[in-house]
């Protein structure tokens, strides 16, 4: 899978508040980006769950995820990467605030989703 396919299926994982499996998206991307020897890949999948680990808020990750060495990245399936950006972190951000997320642990009761 490419990013852009892996970023949508944990953006998708996420906004239903499947928390285990939005987590295991992105480890299981890091991983296959890791012993493939693409540091840049896995690190920008690492800043996502620092995000979510609370070590960034949302403009230290807008920022983050903005530089030029992350461009090129979603070059091919993006056609505005700065829109693209801005969004992920705005779902982001929702999906926290909504199921209280802080990995490891999340309140799926929060949100009333769960019975």
């Amino acid at each position: 899978m490419n990013m852009y396919e892996i970023l949508t299926n944990f953006e998708m994982s996420i906004l239903m508040g499947d928390v285990d499996r939005s987590y295991k998206i992105l480890d299981n991307a890091k991983e296959h980006y890791l012993k493939r020897g693409r540091e840049n890949n896995a690190a920008f999948i690492d800043n996502i769950i620092k995000f979510l680990q609370s070590e960034l808020n949302a403009q230290e990750l807008e920022n983050e995820l903005l530089q030029k060495k992350y461009r090129r990245l979603l070059l091919d399936d993006v056609s505005d990467y700065e829109d693209y950006i801005k969004s992920l972190v705005y779902y982001l951000e929702y999906s926290v605030s909504r199921y209280n997320i802080r990995y490891p642990y999340f309140d799926s009761k929060r949100a009333n989703d769960v019975i």
